[in-house]
């Protein structure tokens, strides 16, 4: 439990003095290669009172859980180098300990084999990059109450444009 503990204190102090977030905040753990777009949605995380981890690929994601981090909702990219997302969807979704755990693919992209092949893995939701930050916001912060089975439906849910 060191470990997590560790590394939530430090993400506090590189990203937030520690009385901005109160100590039930959500935990958000942001997977994406690109450091401007990390940069982008943990603001929008950080609008909505989470703390927020982040990994540049699905392996440092793995990692980062297999040490101990617990975070009530993962937000995934796809197209990324070392693990791209949907083998890491998919490794999250064959453990026990992650397969109730949400996770929202947010992604710039919308060719339909690839969202087709993301929603056969089973995320929560699907969100483009480039809709509204308002709409992100709104989408991300459904998600952000307790565990739950991916939603049926989930293979079905249309990308938010």
């Amino acid at each position: 439990m060191g470990n997590l503990n560790e590394l939530l204190n430090d993400l506090e102090a590189r990203y937030a003095p520690p009385d901005e977030l109160a100590a039930d905040a959500k935990v958000v753990l942001l997977v994406d290669d690109s450091a401007l777009d990390r940069e982008r949605f943990r603001g929008l995380l950080r609008q909505l009172g989470c703390r927020v981890a982040m990994a540049a690929n699905g392996q440092e994601a793995l990692a980062m859980l297999s040490r101990g981090l617990r975070p009530d909702l993962v937000v995934l990219d796809l197209v990324m180098p070392v693990k791209a997302g949907i083998p890491t969807l998919r490794a999250l979704r064959q453990d026990e300990r992650f397969r109730r755990l949400p996770v929202v693919v947010l992604t710039g992209r919308n060719d339909p084999r690839l969202v087709k092949a993301t929603l056969d893995n089973g995320p929560t939701d699907y969100i483009l990059k480039d809709a509204s930050a308002d709409k992100i916001r709104q989408r991300l912060a459904r998600h952000l109450g307790a565990p739950q089975e991916p939603a049926a439906g989930s293979r079905g849910i249309p990308p938010t444009p």
